[in-house]
């Protein structure tokens, strides 16, 4: 998990969004509940222009942690 989320955050910081989504997506298989995670993935997501895939992935992220400051802080994008 730790080494996925980790490979992930080093193709967001790349600006490899495509390839970040796939690491987050395959370290939500294993962690669905890391909120970190969860919204480093819809970045992702919203770094490749998706934005109604990336307002679904959100919509997940802000019903399981409504009050986390990543939550707050996404909702800037949407």
């Amino acid at each position: 998990f730790i080494v996925l989320k980790w490979q992930g955050t080093l193709a967001l910081k790349k600006k490899n969004y495509k390839e970040a989504e796939k690491y987050f997506a395959k370290a939500l298989n294993l962690k669905s509940w890391d909120v970190n995670n969860r919204a480093n993935y819809v970045l992702s997501i919203i770094g490749q222009n998706e934005r109604k895939r990336a307002r679904k992935a959100f919509e997940i992220l802000e019903k399981e942690h409504p009050a986390s400051p990543q939550v707050i802080r996404l909702k800037e994008y949407f």
